[in-house]
């Protein structure tokens, strides 16, 4: 029988620990990630919450917190929301508040590692947490857009419609009976506007688009300005603002 010969035995040895090397290393870049995701800026949500009334906040649940109107009956609809890649869930308190102010029940997601991908299938979890509100949303930011999109085909009988928060959707929903609201700023510098242009193929019949003059990405959540966004020309809380009420009119009729 020839024998291996030290070097190519050597060789074998190496390959066999790619593999492994390669997962340690895309741990270590994930924790990372997850250590430095965006912070939610406290300052913002405690303007918001100063002028807002009648909203309770419930963190009991393990992944998802509540914000909605302290008297549920009266809520006009419900939203999961997904939050964007690498940002804390609660950067996204402001807005969830200011949806709550206008008589909307807002689930709030809190994914793995702040990655809505690596579990799109949450809104599962929390879909039936209020069987009194008939009018169900999904919708996120950014890549928590794209994850809603992603989860919704095969379940548009459960939801009236999905909300993109400087997002798009991958999947064809073209031939739902959902409705569709997208809103961007036209000052975004992450937004991939030729992927957002050619996705909206995807877009439902029934669907809407609102650009915020002077709006840009981070501005949809409430933790700073992000890594190669665009330079704002509204403040933060006009952002949220504009926002939430597009979001209750949409959601709303």
């Amino acid at each position: 029988m020839k024998k291996e010969s030290s070097g190519a035995g050597k060789s074998k040895r190496i390959a066999g620990l790619i593999p492994f090397l390669i997962l340690i290393a895309f741990l270590a870049f994930f924790q990372i990630k997850v250590l430095t995701s965006y912070q939610q800026d406290t300052g913002v949500t405690s303007q918001v919450i100063k002028q807002v009334k009648d909203i309770e906040k419930d963190t009991s649940g393990k992944d998802y917190e509540v914000i909605r109107p302290k008297e549920i009956e009266k809520a006009k609809a419900a939203v999961i929301f997904y939050p964007g890649g690498w940002v804390d869930p609660q950067a996204y308190e402001s807005l969830m508040y200011e949806l709550a102010d206008r008589g909307l029940c807002c689930i709030l997601l809190k994914s793995p590692g702040n990655l809505a991908f690596l579990r799109t299938d949450q809104a599962d979890e929390v879909r039936d947490l209020y069987p009194q509100i008939k009018d169900w949303y999904v919708g996120g930011h950014s890549l928590g857009g794209a994850a809603a999109g992603f989860y919704l085909p095969g379940k548009e009988d459960r939801y009236k419609g999905v909300i993109l928060l400087a997002s798009y959707v991958t999947r064809d929903l073209s031939g739902s009976d959902l409705k569709l609201l997208s809103v961007y700023g036209s000052n975004d510098g992450v937004l991939n506007r030729d992927s957002y242009e050619k996705y909206k193929k995807n877009w439902p019949k029934d669907s809407k688009e609102l650009v915020i003059e002077g709006g840009i990405h981070s501005y949809f959540g409430s933790y700073g300005i992000q890594k190669k966004d665009g330079v704002p020309e509204i403040s933060n809380i006009s952002q949220l603002r504009q926002t939430a009420d597009a979001v209750e009119d949409f959601a709303a009729n």
